[in-house]
């Protein structure tokens, strides 16, 4: 008992330095950090608040703090921050906590292709301006419908249907009698009345060949393309 009392005695100075010198180096911890600057987060700033403004909107503009009309925090706009342009008309800053928020990204501005294929739903119609209507310029009956149904293609100088029209039958016997007695008068007149009634050249130069009349009149397609409306069938009566 009494060799561990002396013991305990003799180690009694030792943790005295001991916790000495830690208190120190905490003392010199604190002296040396002290003198360092504090983190911009610790500063206290002396800059005075001129008005509140919407991270969006520059123009919108408050005396104190609130909520900008898209639910925002206003940002606060300092002195040094107004004298040094930030006032400009058309300039827009947003505070890094803000931009953080709203999830701004910036990236060097570059050239590429951004488009994309689109799937939906469309409908097909003719061109207004390639339509052609087909008619007759008689009374007459439909003889023979060389073209039968919708969607059918058709070629330019296709025959698409005889007509029988006494009407065109007279006139033409009419240009027959005019070519046979010479009458210029008189073959101007009946050419004139052929073409009026819906004759070709073709047709035209065809019968002052044969210079024989033609019960059935061939009504000629004047172009290619596709039948879109077949409003007529073989044996109807038609009219111009």
């Amino acid at each position: 008992m009494t060799y561990k009392k002396a013991l305990q005695r003799k180690n009694i100075p030792f943790l005295i330095v001991i916790i000495l010198a830690f208190g120190g180096g905490i003392l010199a911890q604190k002296y040396l950090f002290s003198s360092e600057e504090e983190p911009p987060s610790q500063k206290t700033t002396d800059k005075k608040i001129e008005y509140w403004v919407a991270p969006m909107d520059a123009t919108y503009r408050r005396d104190k703090p609130g909520k900008s009309p898209m639910g925002m925090d206003l940002v606060p706009v300092y002195e040094s921050d107004s004298s040094d342009g930030g006032d400009e008309t058309g300039v827009i800053k947003i505070s890094p906590t803000v931009e953080h928020n709203l999830g701004v990204r910036t990236a060097i501005a570059t050239k590429k292709d951004i488009s994309r294929v689109i799937e939906t739903v469309g409908s097909i119609t003719a061109d207004e301006n390639q339509i052609e209507h087909v008619h007759v310029y008689a009374n007459g009956w439909i003889k023979e419908l060389l073209v039968k149904t919708e969607g059918e293609k058709i070629k330019k100088g296709q025959v698409l249907f005889r007509l029988y029209s006494p009407t065109l039958v007279n006139a033409q016997e009419e240009y027959v009698l005019a070519l046979k007695s010479n009458n210029g008068s008189l073959t101007r007149a009946a050419l004139k009345k052929l073409r009026s009634l819906g004759m070709g050249d073709k047709q035209i130069e065809t019968l002052k060949q044969t210079r024989k009349a033609s019960e059935l009149v061939d009504i000629i397609a004047e172009d290619g393309g596709i039948i879109s409306q077949l409003n007529i069938a073989e044996g109807m009566f038609v009219k111009p």
